[in-house]
């Protein structure tokens, strides 16, 4: 299933509980000392699962179904060598991820396909760490045994760069039917069984995996394995992207205004005109749960998400969103309670991301306050403009810049965020230069409250500092103030490191050419009035 990732940051000035588990890395309980070795158990585990017969193709075929909180799906995976391909159904949704000749793909619900750079690593650190696990600084240890949930020899997993892990070995198979991991302040858990021979490989047929919500547990079925099957290569090619988005003209003005920095789109859905936030922060759509109720959007399951804080959120399905320049058919979105107030107090009805501007060239021209939405194949950069490598992993957009004298390769470009951001971990790996220069110290002495903003279902605290510097290519910005999250795991997601905001981005021209992986910034008249050039 696809992450989402729909943030969505404005000052407050209230405190908010932080929603993660008590300690989601902490070993399980009721370990005690064993006499396996870890060595042992390892050969144990390889004897059981067993291997296919020698000449055998490294090629198979599998298809599982599942049930997913309360819906339902299929999933079937063609793997020949190191490329795969994975296609997924659920109701009236199609996803599709895989790897060819070395590049990873995903092809989300409207048809958008995005290369896979590996901002995420922590997976395949810990797969790597478990294949060498006897050798020195591979981070997996044997802790002991445990007799609940299930007899089992428990290893831990903690490799650099990669993530806390436990694995369970059955005491009397010494297959592995269960893992527990830490993941974004939460314990994820997996476990394994009806086990099966298939050509001498013993797997699970049936996985359930839990994060501690009801409504979020799914299943899987394994319904057929096949090993050393023939695969057509074409099966594994990465596919084009298709888009809903059509625009009336090659390029058209989009009917929006900013509130603040806020970039606020009209829409109409059935009979009903909304607006919409633009936020390149949101990996989607997301419409509030009531206006997608009224104006027919159709919805499908239900799952608690945690952003800024806790939610309920289901799947929808809006038959066609019209901008009038512009319009979009057959739309899969995201619904959740989102309320949101304009600067002169008109209602939000939610977000517009990456899938309305993955389907254009989009120009938000902060000083006179228009948008464009530009046909990809008649767009140029304009000639003054900063060009910046974009990385669209998650669906947001991703650029490096640099703290002080610190590189932050990854930051969020997130037009939904009134501030620019430091996660806590880049802050932590690099005190000096996110070190207070004035600015932030005056401001907490003049308003010594807990600050907050507010995202996607809650609030998360923040502290404030200046840094002596930001730049962004070749675009220096002295003595920036940022805000620094705290306590936010789930808001902050893994691996980034921060939030470019609209308090930077006002300051120039915006294009985002998402597919190209480019965006350019062009210093406007605001920019020109601060810092000359």
């Amino acid at each position: 299933m696809l992450r989402h990732l729909l943030i969505a940051a404005a000052l407050l000035a209230t405190a908010a509980p932080a929603l993660s588990d008590p300690d989601p890395a902490a070993p399980p309980p009721g370990i005690t000392s064993t006499t396996m070795t870890l060595k042992r158990l390892i050969t144990l585990n390889h004897v059981a699962t067993g291997k296919l017969p020698p000449g055998t193709p490294h090629t198979h075929i599998e298809s599982w179904t599942y049930r997913d909180g309360t819906l339902s799906g299929s999933e079937t995976t063609v793997t020949s060598g190191e490329d795969y391909r994975t296609d997924v159904t659920e109701g009236p949704f199609h996803n599709a991820k895989g790897q060819r000749a070395g590049t990873a793909w995903e092809q989300n619900r409207n048809g958008y396909t995005r290369i896979v750079t590996g901002i995420h690593k922590r997976d395949d650190a810990n797969e790597e760490a478990r294949a060498h696990a006897l050798e020195r600084g591979s981070g997996v240890t044997l802790l002991g045994e445990v007799s609940d949930p299930v007899q089992a020899y428990v290893v831990k997993v903690d490799p650099p760069k990669g993530r806390v892990e436990y694995v369970f070995y059955d005491a009397a198979t010494y297959l592995v039917v269960r893992t527990e991991s830490a993941v974004e302040g939460r314990r994820i858990v997996y476990t394994y069984g009806d086990f099966r021979d298939t050509e001498k490989i013993r797997q699970p047929w049936h996985i359930h995996r839990s994060n501690g919500f009801k409504d979020n547990d799914r299943d899987w079925t394994l319904q057929s394995l096949s090993y050393g099957v023939t695969v057509d290569p074409a099966k594994l090619a990465i596919p084009a992207s298709a888009t809903p988005l059509t625009l009336s003209a090659a390029k058209v003005s989009l009917p929006a205004r900013m509130s603040g920095d806020r970039i606020i789109v009209r829409v109409r859905i059935a009979s009903h005109k909304v607006d919409l936030q633009l936020d390149s922060g949101a990996s989607g759509i997301l419409l509030n749960q009531a206006v997608a109720d009224a104006t027919g959007a159709k919805s499908f399951g239900q799952k608690t998400e945690i952003t800024a804080g806790q939610y309920l959120a289901a799947d929808a399905l809006v038959s066609k969103m019209d901008f009038g320049v512009a319009s979009m058919q057959n739309v899969a979105a995201q619904t959740a309670p989102y309320a949101e107030l304009t600067y002169d107090e008109t209602p939000v009805a939610g977000l517009l991301g990456y899938d309305f501007i993955a389907g254009c060239v989009l120009h938000v021209d902060y000083y006179n306050g228009t948008v464009e939405a530009i046909a990809p194949s008649s767009f140029s950069p304009p000639p003054s403009a900063v060009a910046l490598p974009v990385r669209l992993d998650d669906g947001v957009p991703i650029v490096s810049v640099r703290i002080g004298s610190a590189t932050a390769s990854h930051f969020i470009v997130d037009t939904g965020a009134d501030r620019s951001m430091i996660f806590s971990a880049f802050a932590q790996a690099h005190p000096k230069d996110v070190a207070d220069q004035g600015l932030g110290q005056e401001m907490t002495d003049s308003f010594p409250f807990v600050i907050d903003i507010r995202g996607v279902g809650g609030k998360v605290h923040v502290r404030q500092v200046q840094v002596r510097a930001l730049s962004i290519g070749s675009i220096a910005l002295p003595d920036w103030l940022f805000d620094i999250s705290q306590d936010a795991p789930s808001f902050e997601g893994e691996d980034y490191d921060g939030l470019i905001g609209q308090d930077v981005l006002r300051n120039f021209d915006v294009y985002f050419d998402y597919g190209r992986t480019m965006m350019y910034l062009v210093p406007n008249e605001r920019y020109r009035q601060r810092w000359g050039g």
